[in-house]
């Protein structure tokens, strides 16, 4: 990271603006009264049937998911990871699995997509291996087809694949860009190339197909000889942004569903449209559900299983948008707690010991080094990602995409560190909001959520950037210890964060880790952890090969992690201080607690200063 040498002046102080949001007309929303759904979400780890009113009448805690199904006898179908899929009864009781990585005969395997059929069996896409099989109750394989894969990829192999009722297979082939039809023996019958990374296709009654064309931000119905007879684009829709496009549906009164994942809380989840490409119904819940909204599935107003449940009020209503928001502006909301049954309650207090544990730059290591090491203490932690400092082109000392979606993969955050890593107090609001938008949209392009949280490249900040993040729905933002102290290189000391002082977009470090800093640093900053102010620990590559000044060796780490271990530290990602403390509470002024703490330390130093 290039880190500030020098302090940065003149923080104006001024409160954020907003305007009025479009929003359909009534004789519009009128005609969609609502829709049962089941909503999956891997940000927030929470697979659950939401109520036309908006309540949980069933959930259950997830880790990754792009795809589930409830069953006829009132099961739900889902996935446990991206190789184990489950069936579980409405009271939470497994009664059928598979893994498909059990033996892992063919190498690194991904499961993105699976369906019951009506003789029983479970038909499974297996990325990696790049075939389709079925299984039976015993778990038998009973049937077996190769995929057509110029370059396979255990995770881009596919998204999801159907079974059709001619015993052909539709398959979205995320890495080859296209759909394609496969009889049982393996031959493609049919293809049409997207050119971008497709998510999903259904086979309609007409025997036309509708593609949710993923990164291409569109829904199309093409028919048989591939040409396009309907369409809904990117900004098609008034007031709503198409993002990563997973799951499409056609309702029998000939309206289409769309699943919007990674696009913000400014625009809704799900979206219902007419074929004249009018919005009469979304769905958009922040609280219950997140960023990575990949499934949503419309469900029979009877279906089981329906057991009422505690609801803290979702958006499930005619098409409409949050007023007092300026155009493009998203209310903070905070995320359920993802580590309950069912994350309706308020929020967690926060414990001692409570550690946010972050790394800067998208060092090569982070993939090599930091994650492992991680894993084997069962630590959460955020990578804050960006294309400067020449991680765009150096492969050799940065993460590759793909190994920021494997970080991604493991379970850790991917936070955004800008696509320049240029200083935001000498940017303007339209530079510093296209840095932004850029790793959000390397993100997407990656099959990565939309990132919710954020690090100031230098640790530089002011007003303009607060309330950037502010309008692109961010919760959380690290800052390193500046106004209040002059950054040391080499590591050190800098402040708790309290939640009761400090801005969720003013995060100060609590420590970061350098040559020059000591082991004592790492168990005083721990111990201000305490009375519910939490330790924000912030290290850079390990080692970070072309930024001496913060880099820290694998021993260091090593000894970092197994204190936290030893004091039984709770460790998690930035965005999991959702769980404790909410953003939608913050301070009208951004820069009022950091005032108050320099005007603090200001009568500190007259007093020590007296004779």
């Amino acid at each position: 990271m290039t880190l500030l040498r020098g302090v940065f002046l003149g923080i104006a102080i001024s409160t954020l603006c907003a305007a009025l949001s479009p929003a359909a007309s009534a004789d519009d929303a009128a005609k969609s009264p609502g829709h049962r759904l089941l909503v999956g979400d891997y940000s927030t780890k929470r697979l659950a049937i939401v109520e036309p009113d908006g309540t949980l009448s069933w959930e259950t805690p997830i880790h990754d998911i792009h795809d589930a199904a409830l069953l006829p006898n009132g099961n739900i179908l889902f996935q446990q990871g991206w190789t184990k899929i489950v069936e579980m009864s409405p009271d939470h009781k497994i009664v059928w699995q598979y893994d498909a990585g059990a033996d892992a005969p063919h190498g690194k395997i991904e499961v993105h997509a699976f369906q019951r059929l009506a003789d029983g069996c479970t038909m499974i896409a297996e990325s990696g291996p790049g075939r389709i099989i079925e299984v039976d109750r015993d778990g038998k394989i009973v049937a077996t087809v190769k995929l057509k894969l110029a370059e396979p990829n255990p995770h881009r192999d596919t998204r999801l694949v159907r079974k059709l009722d001619s015993g052909h297979y539709l398959v979205a082939h995320e890495g080859e860009n296209a759909v394609r039809e496969y009889d049982p023996q393996g031959t493609v019958v049919w293809e049409y190339k997207i050119g971008k990374k497709v998510y999903s296709a259904l086979r309609l009654a007409s025997g036309n197909t509708l593609i949710g064309t993923g990164d291409g931000h569109s829904v199309i119905e093409v028919d048989p000889a591939g040409k396009i007879v309907w369409e809904v684009k990117e900004h098609d829709l008034p007031g709503i942004t198409l993002a990563w496009i997973t799951m499409v549906d056609r309702l029998p009164n000939g309206n289409t569903i769309i699943v919007n994942c990674h696009a913000g809380p400014a625009n809704p989840q799900v979206i219902e449209v007419t074929p004249d490409k009018k919005v009469v119904w979304t769905f958009k819940d922040f609280k219950k559900f997140g960023n990575a909204t990949a499934v949503a599935r419309v469900l029979p107003a009877d279906a089981a299983p329906k057991k009422p449940a505690a609801s803290d009020g979702a958006q499930s209503q005619p098409s409409s948008h949050s007023p007092g928001l300026r155009p493009g502006a998203a209310p903070l909301t905070r995320p359920p707690d993802s580590k309950t049954a069912t994350g309706n309650g308020p929020l967690k207090p926060i414990p001692d010991r409570l550690v946010v544990l972050t790394f800067d730059d998208g060092n090569k290591s982070d993939i090599e080094t930091v994650a492992p090491a991680l894993k084997k203490f069962g630590f959460g932690a955020t990578f804050f990602i960006t294309e400067g400092l020449g991680a765009a082109k150096d492969k050799k000392n940065f993460l590759t995409w793909d190994e920021v979606q494997r970080l991604d993969a493991l379970g850790f955050e991917i936070g955004n560190h800008t696509g320049r890593h240029d200083n935001p107090t000498t940017q303007t609001r339209e530079a510093f909001n296209n840095d932004v938008a850029t790793i959000e949209k390397r993100c997407a392009e990656h099959g990565i959520p939309r990132p919710m949280t954020f690090c100031y490249p230098g640790y530089a900040h002011d007003l303009k950037s607060v309330e950037v993040l502010r309008e692109r729905g961010y919760l959380f933002a690290r800052r390193g210890m500046y106004p209040e102290l002059k950054y040391v290189e080499g590591g050190g000391r800098g402040f708790a964060y309290d939640p009761k002082e400090d801005h969720p977009l003013l995060i100060p470090f609590t420590a970061t880790a350098g040559p020059q800093m000591r082991f004592a640093d790492l168990v005083w900053a721990v111990d201000q952890a305490r009375d519910g102010k939490i330790c924000v620990l912030t290290l850079h590559g390990v080692p970070a090969k072309l930024h001496s000044w913060v880099s820290t060796t694998p021993e260091q780490l090593d000894q970092y992690l197994r204190y936290l271990k030893e004091k039984n530290c709770t460790v998690i990602a930035l965005r999991d201080l959702a769980e404790y403390v909410d953003p939608e509470q913050a301070a009208s002024d951004p820069y009022a607690g950091v005032n108050r703490r320099m005007a603090a330390m200001k009568e500190m130093a007259k007093s020590v200063a007296r004779p």
